[in-house]
Formats: C-alpha cells, structure tokens, sequence
C-alpha cells in the first residue's frame, strides 16, 4: 500500500467529499492558501489552493468527484438555503423554485469550468479522457502524485472497494441532506422541480456531463425531473 505524504480532495461540493476527509481526524477544509498544510488529509472547492498544495508538496493522492447536474445544483442551493431565501419558511415551493431558477451560483455551466479548470491543471486531455464507467473509477498520474477520479453516484462501491486501498476507510456518511433542517423542504422541492427544454438541452449537450455518464444515465436523471 503507497504511503502518500498529503491526499488532496478537491471537488466542488455537494458530492460526498466531506464524508472522506472526515474519515480522518488529521484533516481540514481550506478555503484559502496556507502558508503550510499541517493536515494530511486537505479538502478544498479552489483551484488555487489545489495549485498551491501541489507546489508545497510531493507524493499526494489527489481525489475528485462529479455528480449529475440537477441533483448536485439542488442539493448546493440548499446547502445556502438561508442566505438566497432568508424566508424560506415563509415560502411556498413554487416560490422557492423561483428563487433556485433565478439563482447563478449553480448552474451546469459554473460545474462544467470548474472540471475544464480542474482538467487543465492537472494537464488531463478534455478531448481524450474516458472515464471508466465500468470499474466506475480512473487512475491517473501527475507530476508523480496519483489521482482518483469517480462520480457521486458511485461512492458508496468507491468508499467500499477502492479507498480502502488507498488506506482511507469511510464508516460514516457527512454533511447528508437527511440529517439537516431543510430535509423535508428538499425532498418536496426535487419531487415538485420541474426543467425546461433548454435546461435539457444544456445537460444533454454538456462536454463534462457525457465524459462522465453514458446517454441512458444523462436521460435518466432527466426524466426524474419532467
């Protein structure tokens, strides 16, 4: 079993990643350059700081995970719920369905440039790129570091059969939309949401979506929603 000297997590949330650095006490979320990262085990949404770790660091397994576009963008609204519908409470579901429409922080196309960024910075060829939807995980190399790549859908196989090989061990689910106030407020909401012809469009079209999920997967997460 390799030894890694940190293991980067970086994703851009809402994808289960909370629940793998959590497996390890010596961790922490940074948001923001460190003069030093003390912590083996480093989570992070920045692009900056993920090149910045890198650059302090040698031997680091660096982890990353997508999800399906509506659930993770549903899931990320009300992860913030309180700060775009203070009110929310006072709020039917159409309004807050409203609220989610009219909101740009999640949105396909703020998740497909973090991947293209995230791709470029560890030199991976868009264009080339096949995810292996069979063994549902990639193996790649960078600059002597591993990556690990794999999708939300499959954590609990991941989390089972693959991280353990890495000597990470997930016992327990974290920051899971059952366990938070708003549960059953996003239960209704994503049994109600409803999308349109060019938000289908969108995500029938978008480059990420299909390296990462076949054409049967991207119409079945679809349908959930019209």
């Amino acid at each position: 079993m390799i030894k890694y000297e940190k293991i980067l997590i970086i994703q851009y949330g809402k994808v289960g990643s909370t629940s793998i650095r959590l497996s390890d006490s010596n961790s922490k979320y940074c948001p923001n350059i460190q003069k030093t990262y003390e912590e083996k085990f480093i989570q992070t949404h920045s692009h900056i700081v993920a090149k910045d770790v890198l650059s302090k660091y040698k031997n680091i397994l660096v982890i990353n995970i997508v999800r399906l576009p509506i659930d993770r963008n549903i899931s990320a609204f009300f992860e913030n719920i309180k700060i775009h519908c203070e009110n929310y409470n006072q709020l039917s579901i159409n309004e807050i369905i409203q609220k989610y429409d009219q909101n740009q922080l999640y949105t396909l196309e703020r998740t497909d440039n973090w991947m293209c960024r995230f791709f470029k910075i560890f030199n991976i060829d868009i264009d080339k790129f096949k995810f292996d939807r069979i063994n549902k995980y990639n193996k790649l190399r960078f600059n002597d570091n591993d990556i690990l790549l794999f999708r939300f859908e499959d954590l609990e196989y991941i989390t089972s059969n693959i991280l353990p090989k890495y000597n990470i061990f997930v016992n327990k689910k974290e920051n899971v939309s059952s366990k938070k106030f708003y549960d059953e407020l996003y239960k209704i909401l994503k049994e109600t949401y409803k999308i349109n012809d060019f938000e289908k469009e969108k995500i029938i079209n978008s480059k990420i979506t299909n390296i990462y999920y076949s054409k049967e997967e991207i119409l079945e997460h679809i349908k959930k929603y019209l």
